[in-house]
């Protein structure tokens, strides 16, 4: 999940290091998500904060920086990567720690959004010391119910470009992951970015992998646009909006 710079700035002017999609951690069933991001910096250090939403899109309340040491205790935020999936449960998170190798699950997060109190129910899956996971890999994290049986599993993504999933089984404060066969990301064979201009008729786009390129002519009511999540962008009316290449691409 990515949010527009500035708009999650906290009481410190940091913008977070990461954020992640907190669902209904706060309880108060609005239709967008909370957050839960890692923010700071080496002056005023790294925490775990909360953004609880106020029912509207980009309406977030205060920032809470929470006082939620990591899962081996420290204050050392900045180590650990975060990765968020929605379960029959509510939020669970995963959080790695790349140099010592730790992994753990937390599951059930709750905010109470009177007390500010913050709580979840904690799995081990590799502690750093007796046990690691992945230590020292360069890996892309992202949570997920991959199978669909309400647990939250993890995929990962390697510098090589292999997706590897693994599927959890929670024990009694202990998780265990299984690697299942990694698979090859395939490359683009031909890409549209949609960013060739800020304004007025959205008239060409341009293959920026294709070889040979193979852009696209817009014609209609297709328009530039700025000021989104992926800005500039392209909108389309629904009705007489097209971007279209000269011939297929698949």
């Amino acid at each position: 999940l990515t949010m527009p710079s500035g708009s999650l700035t906290d009481f410190n002017g940091d913008n977070p290091v990461q954020v992640a999609n907190a669902g209904n951690t706060s309880g108060d069933g609005y239709a967008y998500p909370d957050l839960i991001a890692i923010n700071g910096d080496s002056l005023d250090g790294y925490y775990l904060e909360f953004d609880p939403d106020g029912d509207g899109a980009g309406n977030y309340l205060t920032a809470d920086p929470l006082a939620t040491p990591t899962p081996a205790g420290g204050t050392d935020w900045k180590n650990w990567t975060i990765a968020t999936a929605q379960v029959p449960s509510g939020t669970a998170m995963y959080l790695w720690d790349s140099s010592t190798g730790a992994l753990y699950l937390w599951e059930d997060l709750a905010y109470n959004m009177g007390t500010g109190a913050f709580s979840y129910t904690q799995y081990v899956v590799a502690d750093g010391s007796t046990a690691t996971w992945n230590k020292g890999a360069t890996l892309t994290l992202q949570a997920a119910d991959i199978n669909g049986d309400g647990v939250p599993d993890l995929w990962t993504v390697g510098a090589s470009g292999l997706a590897t999933a693994y599927l959890a089984t929670p024990g009694s404060g202990t998780a265990t992951l299984a690697a299942q066969p990694a698979q090859a990301l395939l490359t683009a064979t031909h890409t549209w970015a949609l960013n060739d201009g800020t304004s007025g008729a959205a008239t060409a786009a341009a293959d920026t992998t294709g070889t040979p390129a193979l852009n696209a002519a817009g014609s209609g009511n297709a328009t530039w646009n700025t000021g989104d999540l992926f800005s500039p962008d392209v909108t389309f009316d629904g009705a007489n909006s097209v971007l279209a290449s000269s011939g297929p691409a698949v």
